[in-house]
């Protein structure tokens, strides 16, 4: 069951959102170096990235 909720959570965020790279100043993307941490349950450290509404229609669903 938990599959299926972490399934349906990412379908609903990429339903409504992009997700891209970030950009600098210039407007230029900034590319990503994975890092991930040390230990014995390694995940990706922070990065920048760009998150942003796909639509008119989107936001009004995420706005209700």
């Amino acid at each position: 069951m938990a599959d299926a909720t972490v399934w349906a959570s990412i379908a609903s965020l990429l339903s409504v959102f992009d997700f891209k790279k970030a950009r600098d100043a210039e407007g230029k993307e900034i590319n990503i170096t994975p890092m991930f941490s040390d230990g014995g349950i390694s995940h990706p450290l922070p990065f920048d990235c760009s998150i942003t509404v796909r639509s008119e229609a989107a936001r009004k669903l995420i706005m209700g």
